[in-house]
Formats: C-alpha cells, structure tokens, sequence
C-alpha cells in the first residue's frame, strides 16, 4: 500500500464555441501519473471522467490500476483558475471490511509455538 498522496497542477482549460471551460484530460492524466510516479508506482491504467466542467470546489473521482496490480482512487478538487488538487488512495481488496478498533484479533507468539 502507498501513502495518501497530494499534488497540484495549473491545468489550461479548452473552450469550444460557447461552452463553458473544461479541464485538460491529458493534463489530468499526465498528473495523476506524476504522482505515483513520487510514490514509486506506475500506472497501468487511469480512468477519470470525461469533459469535467471546470469549477472552483468541485470535486470528482478517477480510479486505476498500477502495474504491479495495486487498485487505487483519486480523489480531486478543482482549486481556483484551474488548479486541481489530486489524493490517491489504494483500494481495500474485495471482501475485506475494516476492522473497527478495539476488536482486532492478537497475533501468535512465535516463541510459544507447538514443536
């Protein structure tokens, strides 16, 4: 598992016609690549929503995969004139639920094994 990871990037946006602004997707792509490139993981694949509207405070999800085969989402939240701050985070593996504190089982005692 790789830590939490936070970055940020000025993205340009594209106008078409009258539209409203959009992010760059390669840009978002390039980004999210850099940032698990910092973490020491490569992507596999990157899966992000496409024609996201630019707007400051909106947030969204991408999901992927790295090579090694490590799910993860990244979380993200457009800033002002552009910017987007990124937060990838793995994936727990099917089937397993998190453990509420306090009722996880103890580990055995190497020294007090059977022989």
């Amino acid at each position: 598992m790789f830590k939490t990871l936070a970055a940020s990037v000025l993205f340009s946006f594209l106008v078409v016609g009258c539209a409203k602004p959009k992010l760059d997707d390669a840009k978002l792509t390039e980004l999210i690549k850099s940032a698990l490139k910092n973490a020491n993981q490569e992507s596999k694949s990157i899966n992000c929503p496409k024609d996201i509207e630019q707007k400051e405070g909106a947030t969204f999800e991408c999901t992927g995969e790295t090579v090694s085969g490590l799910k993860f989402v990244v979380k993200a939240t457009q800033k002002e004139e552009g910017k987007v701050a990124v937060a990838i985070e793995s994936e727990k593996p099917k089937g397993e639920a998190e453990k509420p504190k306090g009722e996880e089982k103890p580990k055995a005692d190497d020294d007090h094994a059977a022989h």
